[in-house]
């Protein structure tokens, strides 16, 4: 009887063994595809890298003195970005009505022209896109793009938008409007 339950107890770490070496494989092989890197991380780690209320980790000459500020982190050659074109040049014109809102496009990558290009189908002017040095891009929290985040004076972050579907979503200029209003 020993010997029985020993052989299946054998069987069952060789299966289990072997089921897990198989997940780290896959695992290693999906971890090795950037798209599948940013999803399984997206997955695991928290949804947003910025959080409503928290203060944000860009310079302060960006939002000091303007009572609300929008920046939109968005690149030249992102797919999304280019997708969010309709509704975020829609919002961005209805937000124009508001003088008291300052605007900038925050330019991730090295694709400068390419940006600036996007930047003009989104509603921005040229002079509101900032270029973010490598050296920021590497210590902000930013996990993707296109980004959208309002702040306050004190750059705290008021409305969060993050990714394709949360800056498509219809409320977003709403959203932003209301907060206008609270701050006047």
């Amino acid at each position: 009887m020993k010997a029985r339950t020993d052989s299946a107890l054998g069987t069952l770490a060789l299966v289990v063994g072997i089921t897990f070496g198989i997940a780290a494989v896959a695992l290693s092989a999906a971890m090795a595809r950037p798209v599948s890197r940013k999803a399984i991380l997206n997955f695991f780690g928290s949804r947003t890298a910025y959080a409503v209320g928290q203060t944000v980790d860009l310079p302060s000459n960006w939002f000091q003195g303007s009572r609300l500020t929008l920046v939109m982190f968005a690149r030249g050659s992102c797919q999304a970005c280019e997708k969010s074109v309709p509704a975020v040049s829609a919002m961005v014109a209805e937000l124009r009505r508001h003088p008291e809102i300052r605007f900038i496009l925050a330019a991730t990558g090295d694709e400068l022209p390419m940006t600036k290009a996007l930047a003009a189908r989104l509603g921005f002017a040229e002079s509101e896109v900032v270029p973010l040095a490598v050296v920021d891009q590497q210590r902000m929290k930013l996990r993707a793009v296109p980004t959208f985040l309002a702040l306050d004076d004190q750059g705290s972050i008021r409305v969060l938008a993050e990714g394709l579907q949360q800056v498509q979503r219809s409320s977003l200029g709403d959203e932003v409007v209301a907060l206008v209003q609270r701050l006047k």
